[in-house]
């Protein structure tokens, strides 16, 4: 090992302190690793998921890969879950070349591969033109077989991929499915269905706790305001219409994510007529609710949030599970998010009366952000 490296862990053991670069600290936890000095590893591991970016996100894989110790399985995870919420960003930096081709794999075969199926297509283009040592063509067609070809786009079907796999040996089979698909009718579709022909879960389904940074990763931040400032509804309904994903969420005060969704704009801004309505898209009850839907400046009850289940109650906004009101605290009102979009905000999951009332809702944040997914 080298010298700089077991100084570092001399000094570690000694005086529970390390001197590292990014450029020296694989050496390092090699290092720790060959000598079982398991506090330095799971420091390393600790240090590695905080600072993980585009940039570090592949090499900090192959740093955990490569040393192949328990300490640094949640470095293995982070660095997946990174990946596959932030993959276009990843497939940028200079580094995505060097990712082992089945780690690759895992990445294209999985349907929480956050990306436009043409981005990931793209990328494996890229990667495979990058490679030092060839790819044989067998291997080639199995990563290509990954990508949902029929749900290309003509134009980059015919221009982007055709030129391509049409040289591979089996190509022009996925070429002669996906044009096929395309040229079926709905119902046929159905019929003709493949592994290839099933949409990616672009974003998790559900109301998320302790939501992940990384899922936001290549978001527009369309309005994040204290809950006391409040976010009115012209401000929500101004999503732009080409977006096609938003995401509603409450930040605490530590600036963590207590809780959120994801829907499409549409599903989630439409307005419901009655005070408990609610429309569901994602596995997320939503409501858009304007009393009467009149003129807005004159109207009393405006709310908008999610709940998980179908039941809301909106006195001003929801208020079942809070304990606000006679309402019995319960576990579904922390999966709630209630905003009265006439004046200051309401409430993040169990958190109530996050308006004037309380001054300390001024730290709490009402999150609006959106994406261009499809």
């Amino acid at each position: 090992m080298e010298v700089e490296s077991l100084q570092a862990v001399l000094s570690f053991l000694y005086e529970t302190k390390v001197d590292v670069t990014p450029a020296s600290l694989a050496g390092v936890l090699q290092a720790a690793s060959r000598l079982e000095v398991s506090g330095l590893l799971r420091l390393g591991c600790d240090f590695l998921v905080e600072s993980l970016s585009p940039e570090t996100c592949i090499p900090s894989w192959l740093v955990a890969d490569s040393i192949e110790r328990p300490e640094l399985a949640a470095l293995v995870g982070a660095c997946q879950r990174f990946a596959l919420a932030r993959f276009a960003d990843v497939a940028s930096s200079a580094t995505f070349c060097q990712l082992p081709r089945a780690r690759l794999r895992e990445l294209l075969a999985s349907d929480k591969l956050h990306v436009k199926e043409q981005t990931a297509c793209e990328a494996l283009i890229c990667w495979l033109a990058e490679q030092t040592q060839a790819v044989d063509e067998q291997a080639k067609l199995a990563l290509f077989s990954l990508i949902r070809i029929p749900l290309l786009c003509s134009d980059f079907l015919a221009k982007g991929l055709e030129p391509v796999l049409a040289g591979i040996d089996g190509g022009k089979e996925l070429l002669f499915e996906a044009y096929r698909y395309q040229a079926l009718s709905a119902q046929l579709r159905r019929e003709y269905a493949s592994p290839r022909t099933r949409p990616r879960r672009l974003v998790p389904s559900g109301v998320l706790l302790d939501v992940d940074e990384t899922l936001l990763g290549g978001w527009t931040c369309h309005s994040e305001k204290s809950y006391l400032e409040g976010t009115r509804l012209d401000v929500i309904e101004s999503i732009p219409a080409s977006a096609s994903h938003v995401f509603v969420g409450a930040r605490r005060p530590d600036g963590t994510i207590a809780l959120g969704a994801f829907g499409r704009r549409d599903q989630v801004l439409l307005r419901t007529r009655t005070s408990t309505e609610t429309r569901e898209e994602n596995g997320v009850w939503w409501y858009n609710y304007v009393e009467d839907g009149g003129d807005e400046e004159e109207l009393e009850a405006q709310s908008f949030g999610f709940s998980r289940v179908p039941e809301v109650e909106l006195e001003v906004a929801d208020i079942l599970g809070s304990g606000e009101m006679d309402s019995p605290v319960d576990e579904d009102g922390l999966y709630r998010l209630s905003w009265h979009t006439a004046d200051d905000g309401w409430r993040a999951g169990q958190e109530a009366a996050l308006n004037h009332t309380r001054p300390s809702s001024s730290r709490w944040r009402q999150m609006l952000y959106y994406s261009h997914l499809i």
